[in-house]
């Protein structure tokens, strides 16, 4: 529950289908912040996608019918990933249960229930464009996502469409199915290297997470992008830009949308009208991935003060042991320790990957800037991310420098 103290304040409930997403992350980071600027109280049910293959993420459901109580006003369902496996029919009878509490969906549009979704086909057609006129691809796969999703379906259609006005041919051996999952990526990434090498010049994912887990996955076989094939993806989650190489993708405003469904709800409890359907524009974001060199490397630099290559040492490194013993030496409450691990390992990797390439525009800030971004929220932040940066300071300069070189440079 989020929200402000008061028993005539608006309650809201708020049904998702997890809270460790990369995309629910920010629908709900949009939802908190609406929370805090309007009087209102957020209650959040939190279950697992309806009608889901893996039969045990069924079992969490039932807390979606507590929704259903008297004390509730109105809801915000973020039906595009919560219904990813319900046909249209489905998501419309699932949120007609609800009635007469007025709704506002996220990721999907249905007649009579107000909804916000992104602006699909021009983002799809913004990467395929982007990958024939700029980089002169011609043998371009598509990794969807769930078929009964509308999202997916968009995107697919979007992808048709733009690769017949491109005067490209679909080739269907080049369409993968998936279902906007990371792990479904790592199953793509396989079936494109069942037959040897890959037969396609780039590939279009219809969500980041599948794109991440097709790099990993085929990085594993030494088939890297984007020397061996262009990449792109859809949603720009935070892990987007500090992968490597940085993805290129499109930007879905899910934050923004998030707060409008907030704001949408509200006036409706409050006796105003709201369009049916409102939608978000999206824009395409160029990082390395496609082939693009956004973050150029810098050749002429030569750093004097290293005792040893920055390489050989960072290969011995264990990130892990490093993270550990910060977070041991750091005042960081119990509520922050997780999210700060994850911020560490992300951290560690782009300041490695900064240091054995040299970049102009070192991806360290960049994921720094992301994480200050996402933890604003933390109590004591600034003394938080003062004891954090403190401690990786004192953990990480050791192992570059060494004691003789350290005294050369500060005496």
């Amino acid at each position: 529950m989020s929200g402000s103290a008061g028993k005539d304040l608006k309650t809201i409930g708020v049904l998702i289908n997890q809270i460790e997403g990369r995309y629910q992350n920010r629908l709900l980071k949009g939802i908190s912040a609406f929370a805090r600027d309007n009087p209102v109280n957020i209650f959040y049910f939190i279950g697992r996608a309806l009608n889901s293959p893996f039969s045990e993420e069924n079992f969490h459901n039932t807390i979606y019918d507590l929704a259903r109580s008297r004390h509730i006003d109105g809801l915000i369902i973020a039906a595009g990933s919560l219904g990813n496996y319900l046909s249209r029919e489905e998501n419309k009878s699932f949120l007609s249960s609800y009635s007469p509490k007025p709704i506002v969906t996220l990721g999907i549009t249905l007649p009579g229930i107000p909804g916000i979704t992104t602006d699909n086909s021009t983002g799809i057609k913004r990467v395929v464009n982007h990958l024939f006129e700029d980089h002169g691809f011609r043998r371009i796969a598509f990794a969807g996502g769930p078929a009964e999703s509308q999202d997916a379906r968009a995107r697919f259609s979007s992808f048709m469409q733009e690769m017949k006005a491109c005067g490209l041919e679909v080739f269907p051996d080049l369409i993968y199915q998936g279902d906007f999952s990371y792990h479904s990526g790592i199953r793509i990434a396989s079936e494109m290297t069942a037959h040897g090498k890959l037969n396609f010049d780039a590939v279009v994912c219809a969500n980041d997470d599948m794109a991440l887990g097709i790099i990993n996955t085929l990085e594993k076989q030494d088939i890297l992008s984007p020397r061996d094939y262009s990449i792109t993806g859809f949603d720009n989650v935070p892990n987007a830009r500090f992968t490597s190489p940085p993805l290129t993708t499109v930007n879905q405003p899910l934050y923004e949308q998030a707060y409008t469904a907030g704001e949408l709800i509200l006036n409706v409890l409050n006796g105003k009208s709201i369009p049916e359907a409102t939608e978000k524009n999206c824009r395409l974001v160029i990082r390395e991935s496609c082939g693009c060199s956004g973050v150029p490397l810098v050749r002429n630099r030569t750093l004097h003060y290293r005792s040893q290559p920055v390489s050989r040492v960072l290969s011995s490194v264990n990130s892990g042991e490093i993270i550990k013993n910060i977070l041991k030496r750091s005042n960081l409450p119990e509520t922050n320790r997780i999210e700060t691990g994850n911020a560490l390992s992300a951290l560690l990797e782009t300041l490695f990957l900064d240091l054995t390439i040299l970049r102009d525009r070192p991806l360290f800030l960049l994921a720094l800037n992301e994480w200050l971004e996402m933890t604003f929220d933390w109590n004591d932040y600034t003394e938080t991310w003062h004891s954090i940066l403190t401690e990786s300071h004192s953990e990480i300069l050791p192992l570059l420098i060494s004691d003789k070189t350290k005294t050369y440079m500060f005496q």
